[in-house]
């Protein structure tokens, strides 16, 4: 059966926002995505949010999990579990702006061939850009499309790999590209 508050919910997001809609089975396999390119970014996803590295916590407590990477971009990730266990997820997005020259770094530091890079770059283009409280806001409310329960910000879970490969020239005011919110503030 289809969760209809769920596709509302992503209609709603999408006239603001080009956020794109994932679902996963429990051990990570893509079972969807609104995405028209997921190759790059599922594979930026699961880089970041092996089920091996969360695998006790993951469905032991039904709370979303902020998922952070090394390249700043940000993923609301529901786990889901009463017929089926599943994953659903909304992102990437950035809450800050970093540059395409620092991205590829850290594209290159995790291995990944030119070509696979490029679609990634490309495809950072165009993802957004939002504030903190938006992204707190986004995932209570697709939280409770997901279960039809009601939590605060104090439930939310953060997942986040050790950035140690961000480039240390990447805290400086020089280096960031400013758009999106933090324009117009």
């Amino acid at each position: 059966m289809e969760n209809f508050k769920l596709i509302l919910f992503e209609q709603m997001l999408n006239c603001c926002h080009n956020f794109y809609f994932w679902e996963y089975t429990e051990n990570m396999q893509l079972i969807s995505s609104t995405c028209n390119e997921p190759e790059a970014l599922n594979q930026c996803f699961q880089i970041c949010f092996s089920p091996e590295s969360v695998a006790e916590d993951l469905f032991s407590v039904e709370t979303p999990i902020i998922v952070g990477s090394p390249m700043q971009m940000l993923w609301i990730s529901i786990p889901y579990h009463p017929e089926h266990r599943r994953i659903y997820v909304l992102g990437p997005f950035f809450v800050g702006d970093v540059t395409d020259k620092n991205l590829d770094l850290i594209l290159v530091r995790k291995g990944l061939s030119k070509t696979l890079r490029n679609k990634i770059l490309s495809v950072f283009q165009n993802l957004p850009v939002i504030s903190w409280n938006l992204m707190i806001n986004y995932t209570i409310m697709m939280f409770n499309c997901i279960t039809n329960n009601c939590i605060s910000q104090k439930d939310i879970r953060f997942f986040n790999q050790i950035a140690s490969d961000i480039p240390i020239n990447t805290l400086k005011k020089g280096n960031y590209t400013i758009h999106g919110t933090y324009q117009a503030e």
